[in-house]
């Protein structure tokens, strides 16, 4: 007879959901304990289940965070799983409606290509400085999804 798998019922447990406070890492937070819910037996359908688990498997700080996110919203929403997950991620800019497109690496790049640049622009002419900002832009206006 196989054992029935339940979710794992400490933080540290390495089959636990992690993340760290970002919107991509919340997002991916998120995505994995939905896997979860479906995984384990029995399955955690309701709504309010699915909110006390979210919370969960965060650190102190954050379950703070979002005990008081889910205190402040509607009763009526209360309940609702993907009401409460919805305010959560306004608290994550990017997060809520997937704009989290650029890592930490991106910016890296891009600060260490233009770092050098200001004592150059400073000697250049309107034209120039223009084309610069035009080249900068260029690289920061579409998402490179990773």
């Amino acid at each position: 007879m196989a054992s029935k798998r339940t979710m794992p019922t400490g933080r540290e447990s390495p089959s636990a959901p992690h993340f760290s406070p970002t919107p991509l890492s919340v997002t991916c937070y998120f995505a994995a304990l939905e896997k979860l819910f479906g995984l384990f037996e029995p399955a955690v359908t309701a709504g309010a289940d699915k909110i006390d688990w979210a919370r969960f498997y965060t650190d102190d700080n954050t379950y703070k965070l979002w005990v008081q996110i889910h205190d402040g919203m509607e009763t009526a929403k209360k309940d609702s799983y993907e009401d409460s997950k919805a305010e959560i991620l306004k608290y994550y800019p990017g997060a809520a409606n997937n704009e989290h497109w650029y890592t930490t690496r991106d910016l890296d790049d891009l600060v260490h290509k233009w770092q050098h640049t200001l004592p150059d622009i400073l000697q250049q002419t309107s034209a120039e400085i223009l084309q610069t900002v035009k080249d900068v832009l260029s690289h920061t206006a579409e998402p490179n999804p990773k």
